[in-house]
């Protein structure tokens, strides 16, 4: 609840942006029972109307992003929660931001808030989340990914391009 609060009093201070939407993803990863309860205590509208608010700020998102994920993995209840309050246009306006880092962690968003969760697939389809998916993916360079080092890329980027390019393919695949 503390978390929460903080994210909704502090809206301007982009730090705690951050820093909310990293404890928010840190509590929900450790439990069910943490999930149910920032679920319960308004974390699924605080991040997303973060990820409003901050669509250019690529921390925030990031950090939103993997609190979206950690609050949906697993927990019905919270995929409702968080398509409700637009958490999916939320993913959907990260992949905006055209890095490797954002696409993994906005198709590990989009994967755990479709995943054996029917309803929430269908209304990820109609609100295009593929075409942004596919969108973003072609802009870092395809599904095929080049070698390490092509371009600069030193072995840390590689695989961060090649873990975000995998996690794209199993967003496609849970919204196809």
């Amino acid at each position: 609840a503390a978390v929460v609060a903080a994210l909704e009093h502090f809206q301007e201070d982009g730090a705690v942006r951050r820093c909310g939407c990293e404890g928010v993803a840190n509590l929900a990863a450790r439990s069910t029972g943490n999930q149910t309860a920032l679920g319960d205590g308004g974390a699924c509208p605080a991040v997303v109307s973060l990820m409003r608010a901050m669509p250019h700020d690529e921390a925030v998102q990031h950090y939103a992003c993997i609190a979206v994920a950690y609050l949906a993995k697993g927990h019905a209840a919270n995929q409702t929660r968080l398509l409700d309050c637009g958490a999916g246009l939320g993913v959907k306006s990260a992949l905006r931001i055209r890095t490797a880092d954002i696409l993994h962690w906005a198709c590990y968003a989009t994967y755990f808030l479709a995943k054996d969760h029917p309803q929430n697939h269908n209304r990820l389809l109609e609100m295009g989340i593929r075409r942004s998916i596919e969108a973003s993916r072609e802009a870092l360079g395809g599904g095929g990914g080049g070698e390490d080092g092509e371009d600069g890329e030193d072995d840390a980027d590689a695989k961060t391009k090649q873990e975000a390019l995998k996690w794209a393919q199993k967003a496609l695949v849970a919204v196809a």
